[in-house]
């Protein structure tokens, strides 16, 4: 706990909207700094949402797309196959 920030602290015991507004004032203080970038977050593009980070605090932002692409296409046997994939890998690293 004494890592955690005040917003999530207050998220944590139920106050949402105080943890809102203390993580609105960390993202604005963090914003007036010069050199404050947002990145992409790592992992794949997601079709209906762009995902970023500042890399000097522990948080994802999150921001939907207006428009989007075609829904992927993928069979049922090629989920199968690469939930089998991760199982297997799983099993291999314990």
């Amino acid at each position: 706990m004494p890592r955690k920030r005040v917003d999530e602290l207050y998220t944590s015991i139920g106050h949402h909207k105080h943890g809102k507004r203390e993580l609105y004032r960390t993202l604005m203080q963090e914003l007036e700094k010069p050199d404050t970038r947002f990145e992409r977050a790592a992992g794949d593009e997601g079709l209906v949402m762009s995902v970023f980070t500042l890399p000097s605090l522990s948080v994802v932002l999150k921001v939907i797309k207006d428009t989007f692409g075609q829904p992927k296409r993928i069979t049922r046997d090629e989920v199968r196959a690469k939930y089998e994939f991760v199982f297997v890998r799983a099993a291999l690293t314990r």
